[in-house]
């Protein structure tokens, strides 16, 4: 698996089971949530990850900052986290260390076209499962 993954905020979140009520009864409750299953993750892969969020219209918190030792990113309105993501990709020099994790079709046909992997928001959000179920039976 790629080293670096460029995840697609709330596209994980709501196809995440876990995570997908907890967002839909409190946004900011969701969001920290998936980025406490990604700390864990990171943890047991020490794969880097960058989860990119819409940002809201108006907002004083920081468009990038590092919560629970996973680097967020919020999009400046009117461009989306899709926009964000595509720009990232874009801008990589070492391609074929990312992994996109969205389930939009727009973001995965960009990263393909650019030989970035992708996999799906359920896909990985399955294989994250596994992977914090195997690292929780280690301890």
């Amino acid at each position: 698996m790629p080293r670096s993954l460029i995840i697609d905020g709330y596209n994980l979140a709501f196809a995440w089971k876990e995570v997908r009520p907890i967002l839909m009864q409190n946004q900011q409750k969701g969001r920290e949530r998936l980025l406490d299953l990604l700390r864990r993750f990171k943890k047991a892969t020490g794969q880097e990850v960058l989860v990119v969020f819409d940002g809201p219209i108006e907002s004083s918190q920081p468009r990038q900052q590092t919560v629970q030792g996973i680097k967020t990113a919020y999009s400046t309105f009117p461009k989306t986290a899709d926009d964000d993501i595509r720009k990232r990709v874009q801008a990589c020099a070492d391609k074929g260390r990312l992994l996109v994790v969205s389930s939009d079709n727009q973001v995965v046909g960009f990263a393909k076209r650019r030989n970035v992997e992708t996999l799906g928001s359920a896909a990985f959000a399955r294989k994250a499962e596994q992977i914090l179920a195997g690292s929780s039976q280690d301890r």
